[in-house]
C-alpha cells in the first residue's frame, strides 16, 4: 500500500491524534529553545556587579507584613 493510499484511509481520530502529537512536539521544541536562550543570557549576567550597581543607584525600601495563624486541628484520631 502506498503512503498516499494509507493516508487516505486514515480516520479522523488518527488525523487528530497526529496533529496533537505534532503540536505537542512543536510546543516542547519551542519551550526548549526559549529555555536555552534564557540560560545563555543569564549565564552572562554578573550578579554581584548588577546588585552593586542597583545598590549604588537606588535606595532600597522593603515593606513586609507577617501574620501568624494557628493551624486547624486535624480531626483524625490517633
Amino acid at each position: 500500500m502506498t503512503k498516499q493510499k494509507k493516508h487516505e484511509l486514515s480516520t479522523p481520530k488518527d488525523i487528530i491524534s497526529s496533529l496533537l502529537k505534532n503540536a505537542k512536539k512543536s510546543k516542547e521544541e519551542f519551550i526548549h529553545a526559549i529555555k536555552d536562550e534564557i540560560h545563555k543570557y543569564l549565564s552572562k549576567v554578573d550578579i554581584m556587579n548588577l546588585v552593586s550597581e542597583v545598590a549604588d543607584k537606588y535606595d532600597i525600601q522593603v515593606n513586609a507584613t507577617i501574620k501568624l495563624k494557628p493551624k486547624k486541628k486535624s480531626k483524625v484520631k490517633k
